[in-house]
């Protein structure tokens, strides 16, 4: 995935869709250090497996 979906310092979500769509797990590769991304299905299957240490905060919905 080559798309920068970033404009100033900020997460582009209208811009994102496209990019990601079926994508679980990215990072935004034109930032020397990203954040790491996850889909809401990605946090449904770890909650639901019961996985403990991660802490989810919410960037968008769409």
């Amino acid at each position: 995935m080559t798309a920068d979906y970033r404009g100033r310092g900020r997460l582009q979500p209208d811009r994102a869709p496209d990019v990601i769509s079926g994508v679980d797990i990215f990072k935004i590769p034109s930032l020397r250090v990203s954040p790491t991304y996850v889909s809401e299905r990605f946090v449904e299957r770890v909650k639901a497996a019961g996985l403990r240490g991660l802490v989810f905060n919410k960037v968008w919905s769409g």
